[in-house]
């Protein structure tokens, strides 16, 4: 039997299995992939596995060629599955990174807005206004910093930023904004 002399490493036995089976393993392994280069790989996996593992066939579950069937169409099926499952999580890859992109775009031409408004508000401000609101929110300086910074007192500042937000905030709400 061909597969005891495998087992015990015989290389002449593989050969003669390899040559009696391959064309029909083959084509087994190609109806189930559909794809020329998969079969050949799902094949030589099969051999591979005979060639390790030959004594593990078990005569009373069926022929050798049962078998080599069994452990063919196993692997193919493995394969397609493997080759569905990627395919399936590049998809899904593909239409979380579509949908975040548009989501990033809306994101960016938003806040690309809500800067141009931001802007012309601060124009409608007093020099001193802005620039202390400047310095607070853009800057991410604390009053006490901002104070320093303008050579003016705490109280100053927090009444600067104070008066100009809400000049901000109306100038907003007049655009229909806020």
């Amino acid at each position: 039997m061909l597969l005891g002399r495998i087992e015990a490493g015989d290389a002449n036995a593989f050969e003669d299995l390899y040559s009696r089976t391959v064309r029909r393993l083959y084509a087994l392994a190609l109806g189930v992939v559909r794809d020329r280069g998969m079969a050949e790989d799902v094949v030589q996996e099969v051999y591979v596995q005979v060639w390790s593992l030959a004594g593990r066939y078990d005569r009373s579950l069926g022929t050798p060629l049962a078998w080599l069937f069994t452990l063919t169409h196993r692997r193919a099926v493995d394969r397609v599955r493997r080759e569905q499952s990627a395919l399936e999580r590049h998809s899904q890859h593909q239409r979380e990174t579509s949908a975040l992109g548009q989501e990033l775009i809306e994101d960016l031409a938003l806040r690309r807005l809500r800067a141009e408004e931001v802007r012309a508000c601060l124009s409608t401000l007093s020099a001193r206004q802005s620039e202390a609101i400047v310095l607070a929110y853009f800057g991410g300086h604390t009053q006490t910093e901002v104070a320093a910074a303008l050579k003016i007192t705490v109280p100053a500042v927090k009444s600067r930023i104070r008066d100009g937000l809400s000049r901000m905030r109306l100038s907003l709400e007049r655009a229909g904004r806020a």
